[in-house]
């Protein structure tokens, strides 16, 4: 329950960036989330993505904590009502096609492979009430049996990185990406 604010739930993990009554993980969202790879069977969030400033960052982390069969469920409300414009700690709105862009099977993500590399299938949406609406979304992974070597082009060599004592297959992309940067500025 990502930014359970005053509303932590019974059976979830309510996370806030305040420390509250109710809340059990205090983490600022926009920085990476402190749960392990693919162990979520749900992440929930309602009325909190209008105030992030970078909705992108927000669906990599949840697709990265979420299972392969687990479950995003948003609820915020659309730019048509009031609520989306009279509080002032309101970044944006979205409308439920906003998602599409994430899901390539969606005429909407002919560019969404430009900002993620994170796919999504887009499962429906739905109005609460008249200013509010939800989506679910599921993440697009594949379960792995094992752990598999990872093929990295690095520095223009191709290496195969296996093992959890290896920095890049641990942490991934960015670790990749941060020693490619150090090593050409050397």
């Amino acid at each position: 329950n990502v930014g359970a604010g005053c509303n932590p739930e019974e059976g979830y993990v309510n996370c806030d960036w305040v420390a509250a009554p109710g809340i059990d993980v205090v983490f600022n969202i926009m920085e990476r989330w402190p749960f392990e790879d693919s162990m979520a069977d749900e992440v929930k969030a309602f009325e909190v993505i209008e105030h992030l400033p970078n909705l992108i960052w927000f669906m990599d982390e949840a697709w990265r904590v979420l299972k392969p069969d687990g479950v995003l469920v948003v609820r915020t409300c659309p730019p048509f009502t009031n609520n989306a414009w009279r509080d002032p700690t309101h970044v944006r709105p979205y409308l439920p096609d906003s998602f599409r862009y994430f899901d390539p099977d969606s005429p909407y993500h002919r560019c969404g492979s430009l900002y993620t590399d994170k796919a999504w299938r887009f499962a429906g949406w739905g109005m609460v009430g008249g200013d509010a609406f939800f989506v679910r979304m599921t993440p697009r992974k594949a379960v792995a049996e094992k752990p598999q070597g990872v093929v990295r082009k690095i520095n223009g060599d191709v290496k195969e990185l296996r093992g959890e004592c290896n920095e890049y297959a641990k942490n991934g992309k960015d670790n990749v990406m941060k020693q490619e940067a150090a090593s050409s500025s050397e």
